[in-house]
């Protein structure tokens, strides 16, 4: 409050000022505009062509770099809009043709637009950047239908990209990659491509069955989400998963023998009877040439191959051909890859994502889906085909597109748009995938059920959908099947998935919304007591508790770490130091994760000497980390989560090696007698090793890059400082390179990479002999009907799916290791 004299502030006698944003620049407007395209109430996209071409014709050519640029982006980020964008332009064109007679075809407006976005194509086949790449085509794919650019040059496009299948050694995500660039440009131009270039259209489809052929059975069977016990695809397979690319080849095809006529999802605005009149055909000299070009080679470090892009997808069926079309059919194609691009690119913002992919059908030609609400009507559902290519990237090998947690979340926002069409689709889902996890019928092709790393995947999945929805389930449904084997996969699955429920809720909370049979302790679906720690020394009738209890009193009023070693040196022979110090510092870490992590660092020299890795030349004890890592797993045996998490830091502090967690996945819990297998939670143990080891070696790797970076300048600036090499300097009279001796640095970097990579190799040949003599011992499970499988059969059938996982995972890290060898390795 002002005080009477006091000098009062401007704005609080005018009051508070009032901040506008800045004007919005003009060509971000036009970028904006040409983005949001189509996005009004307007019943369809084809009603707002005439008043954007409009639009865009005011704005050109001042503004064609705004223009190309808003077309380069909805291009690249909204594919869904590619046939109408380039309606759009040829509208543009050919409204300018219409007002001045003399224009000299092409040579108008809309020539700066598409000469930009030839630059802007260029830059991405520069960084081979495929998905961009694979939207120009289509986007120039639709404009030659539109008769602007020549035939000619796309064919020669397309045909450099069919180069790519020639390379000698060409990697498997590259020439997918080149190969749908190829058919998906085919699917959109191949009536006036095959009218005129007949010949080469078939060499063409030719050059990708050519490639597809050229991979082995083996290496597609390595991907197949129902494995079989032979090296080779079988039609129990081909009937529950379709391959990309021999879907790809199925659909060209069934277009060739069809003229080549467009998939009937794909949009052509320009037959509307409002957009004809206004497109004019350009004379062939008037069209314009999409320019020359050469994919760039392969280089390593450059060309990301990410987890889609192993050049190998197959895509599970989980609906009939009423609700979703097949995949090996134009339709089917079309669809499931347009959508998974659309699932890729809003990654970023899922709850958009799935409002536009409940619209898509306003991009797509009507009568693509059927009507909803209507009961009466036939035709493929919309809802059950976007279901169904979420789970395509989900359930993919050997690692989902993206994150578990998006691809879950975007279909529980496709549930709350529309929870009465969607959620239907998702249960279908479900059930799907519950039946694949084993196959009833005799096993003649050795498919015995889904693969492993699916079925964890799926209880994951199934879990973090039911906490959204109060995990709500017909579990009744499963109940019948509590009268399986205790070591059937779907026994398994029930398992998993309470267990994962309880870790996103809580033991309580889970048990109350499961029927009775299901918790009834004879049914071995959920544990009998909420999980927990196990302390090895709370009964005072132990043995050692003495010892531990002066142990853990130490360790609680955080004596310091010598003198916890010095108690221990003074301890019996008798007594296990090793298990008793782990399970000590897990008791008084188990109140919370940073509890934990703080007793590990108080007490890091404490462990890493009685874990063998603290001695001087630096060689680390196997057979002193074993007891650590048993004392872990036994003390957080009934929460598995936490065995993981342990570890992991365990790793992460240098206490313990990949290699013996890795020993310890496949020999811990093995009784006398037993034939060793690898379940589904110590798999993720061997996983999280491999992951380590093969971190720590790419870190490696790029420091030393950075610093062989840094030592090039600094050479380059000593030349420069004692002369350099001028322009006009005779050869012979250049000073010679000073002698600089190499960083200390750089050197201990290059040493730590060949330590490190010395260590990868360890822990890689600790997995595969882990698998080998698990595997040889248990025997593949003969092909016999799975009803009569036991325990054996059944433990070999998991272990099998899991060393499949290895090689998958295994060969994307290790390029100079074949697919088949990795199989063969166990013949």
């Amino acid at each position: 409050m002002a005080v009477e004299g006091d000098d009062v502030e401007e704005e609080e006698v005018s009051g508070p000022r009032h901040h506008h944003p800045p004007p919005e620049r003009p060509e971000v407007k036009i970028k904006r505009a040409i983005i949001k395209f189509g996005d009004s109430d307007d019943p369809t996209p084809v009603d707002e062509l005439s008043k954007a071409a409009e639009y865009l014709r005011d704005k050109l050519p001042a503004d064609a770099s705004a223009v190309a640029q808003g077309f380069k982006t909805g291009i690249c980020e909204e594919p869904h809009k590619i046939p109408y964008y380039a309606t759009l332009l040829a509208i543009v064109s050919s409204g300018t043709l219409q007002e001045d007679s003399s224009a000299s075809g092409a040579a108008n407006l809309t020539r700066p637009v598409l000469e930009d976005l030839f630059k802007a194509f260029q830059s991405s086949l520069d960084a081979l950047a495929w998905r961009d790449i694979r939207f120009f085509t289509l986007f120039f794919a639709h404009l030659t239908n539109l008769g602007m650019i020549n035939t000619a040059s796309v064919i020669a496009l397309l045909q450099s990209y069919a180069a790519v299948l020639d390379e000698p050694g060409v990697s498997q995500s590259r020439a997918t990659n080149a190969s749908r660039c190829i058919g998906e440009g085919l699917i959109r131009a191949g009536s006036v491509l095959n009218s005129s270039h007949n010949t080469a259209v078939v060499d063409l489809v030719t050059a990708i069955r050519t490639y597809h052929d050229s991979i082995s059975d083996a290496t597609r069977a390595l991907f197949h989400p129902i494995p079989s016990l032979v090296l080779s695809s079988t039609p129990a397979q081909a009937e529950k998963a379709h391959e990309l690319l021999g879907s790809l080849i199925a659909s060209l095809d069934l277009l060739a023998q069809d003229n080549w006529a467009l998939p009937i999802c794909i949009p052509q605005p320009e037959t509307e009877s409002s957009v004809i009149p206004q497109i004019l055909r350009l004379a062939l000299e008037d069209r314009m040439d999409v320019p020359s070009v050469l994919v760039p080679p392969e280089v390593e470090g450059e060309e990301k191959v990410g987890p889609e892009e192993t050049g190998i997808e197959w895509w599970i069926r989980i609906y009939d051909e009423e609700l979703t079309p097949s995949p090996a059919t134009p339709l089917g194609y079309t669809l499931r890859t347009l959508f998974i691009d659309m699932i890729n690119i809003y990654e970023v913002n899922r709850k958009e994502g799935a409002r536009i992919l409940m619209e898509v059908h306003r991009w797509l030609s009507l009568g693509t889906f059927r009507p909803e609400g209507d009961r009466e009507a036939t035709g493929i559902i919309l809802q059950n085909c976007l279901i169904e290519a979420v789970l395509s990237q989900l359930f993919h090998l050997p690692r989902s597109t993206l994150k578990l947690m998006y691809h879950a979340a975007l279909i529980n926002e496709l549930c709350k748009l529309s929870p009465q069409t969607v959620g239907p689709a998702v249960g279908k889902s479900f059930r799907k995938m519950y039946s694949l996890l084993s196959n009833p019928d005799p096993v003649e092709d050795g498919a015995a059920g889904l693969d492993a790393r699916l079925a964890h995947l799926f209880a994951e999945w199934f879990a973090l959908h039911m906490s959204n929805f109060g995990f709500a389930w017909v579990w009744k449904e499963w109940v019948p099947d509590l009268e399986l084997p205790e070591y059937h996969p779907k026994r398994g699955l029930m398992r998993r998935v309470i267990d994962h429920e309880i870790r996103l809720a809580y033991y309580d909370r889970i048990v109350k919304t499961l029927p009775g049979p299901m918790v009834e302790p004879d049914a071995g679906v959920v544990p009998a007591q909420a999980p927990g720690p196990v302390y090895a020394y709370e009964n005072p009738d132990h043995p050692h508790y003495q010892e531990a209890a002066e142990l853990l009193t130490m360790i609680k009023d955080r004596a310091k770490a010598d003198e916890v070693a010095a108690h221990c040196l003074k301890l019996p022979r008798s007594v296990p130091i090793q298990h008793m110090v782990m399970q000590s510092l897990l008791h008084v870490g188990s109140r919370s994760f940073s509890h934990f992590l703080n007793a590990v660092e108080r007490y890091l020299s404490l462990l890493r000497g009685e874990s063998g890795s603290g001695s001087l030349r630096g060689e680390k004890n196997a057979e002193k980390a074993r007891p650590i890592l048993c004392a872990a797993g036994e003390y957080w045996a009934n929460n598995q989560q936490m065995i993981g998490i342990v570890f992991d830091k365990l790793m992460q502090y240098q206490i313990i090696d990949p290699s013996d967690v890795i020993e310890y996945a496949f020999e811990s819990g093995i009784k006398e007698g037993e034939t060793p297998d690898l379940s589904s939670e110590r798999w993720l143990l061997v996983q999280a090793a491999l992951n380590k080891a093969n971190g720590r070696v790419v870190g490696a790797k790029r420091k030393v890059v950075t610093l062989n970076k840094d030592e090039e300048e600094r050479r380059a600036r000593a030349i420069a400082n004692a002369g350099g090499i001028g322009m006009d300097v005779d050869v012979d009279a250049q000073p010679a390179e000073p002698d600089m001796p190499t960083s200390q640095s750089l050197v201990s970097a290059q040493k730590a990479l060949e330590t490190l990579t010395k260590e990868q190799k360890k822990v890689f040949q600790s997995a595969i002999t882990g698998f080998i003599n698990a595997l040889t011992k248990a025997g593949v499970p003969a092909l016999a009907p799975v009803g009569t499988w036991g325990r054996a059969e059944w433990s070999a059938w998991e272990t099998w799916c899991w060393y499949r996982q290895f090689c998958r995972a295994v060969s994307s890290t290790h390029t100079c290791i074949p697919f088949t060898l990795l199989i063969v390795w166990l013949y």
